[in-house]
């Protein structure tokens, strides 16, 4: 009798880790706590929060000394935010400034190739409005819109870091041929990354129609770096591309 009590003890203790297992999630297994993917608590980003970029473009050719190459900073601006919290989609209005640094042989078609150059004025010809643009931060990171000349501010630079297992989801079925992955700050010093790499049609400047982005984020649910290579490196033309964020909340 004493050990059939003993063993429905045990049974009932394993039950409840198991339970306790599955609600908090594992920093191994990109599960999130469900606390962290809820959307009850106050949105990390706020309005006046302001984030300064730079970004580094170089493309290579097959020659030795065959380089092009740009640099531009970019100074970002929330301006106002929309949390919703459970009730829905949260979204803010961002604003831009910003400037071309360098330019040495970088052009419109190298330019409209590249993730890294969309987002910022990569060309000495690309102006930044003053007019806010809106982000819906239920999106998943992608490919920002090139008008023809670029209009700026454009694309995202923010997430609701709330909504990570609905964006995990999201970004797998969006890039499901691009080898997607989602890594949490714990295994990535702190910062939530997305990773994708795969043939892209929206590459024409290159020998090769391949594209691999890593894109980080700060918990909080803004951009910190993106590296980005286009082509394939040591197999005809090739380019290597950054954003880093030099200043920021």
């Amino acid at each position: 009798m004493q050990r059939a009590v003993v063993l429905s003890l045990l049974a009932l203790t394993v039950a409840a880790c198991e339970d306790t297992q599955l609600t908090q999630g594992r920093a191994d297994s990109g599960v999130a706590a469900s606390a962290d993917a809820g959307t009850d608590g106050p949105l990390p980003l706020e309005a006046g929060m302001t984030f300064t970029y730079e970004g580094r473009l170089t493309a290579r050719g097959v020659s030795a000394g065959d380089e092009k190459s740009a640099v531009y900073t970019l100074v970002v601006h929330i301006d106002s935010v929309a949390d919703r919290g459970a009730a829905g989609e949260s979204t803010l209005a961002f604003s831009a400034t910003g400037q071309n640094l360098l330019n040495q042989d970088w052009t419109d078609v190298w330019d409209f190739s590249s993730w890294v150059a969309r987002l910022g004025p990569a060309l000495q010809t690309d102006l930044v409005g003053a007019a806010a643009v809106t982000a819906n931060l239920s999106q998943v990171p992608q490919l920002p819109t090139r008008a023809n000349p670029k209009v700026l501010p454009t694309g995202s630079f923010f997430i609701d870091v709330r909504r990570i297992v609905d964006l995990r989801v999201r970004f797998a079925e969006v890039y499901a041929d691009a080898h997607p992955r989602v890594v949490d700050p714990a295994q990535n010093g702190g910062k939530w990354l997305f990773e994708l790499e795969g043939d892209d049609s929206a590459i024409i400047t290159y020998d090769v129609q391949r594209r691999k982005v890593r894109i980080e984020y700060d918990p909080r649910g803004f951009i910190t770096r993106i590296d980005e290579t286009l082509g394939e490196l040591g197999s005809g033309n090739s380019g290597t591309n950054t954003l880093v964020l030099k200043t920021g909340p």
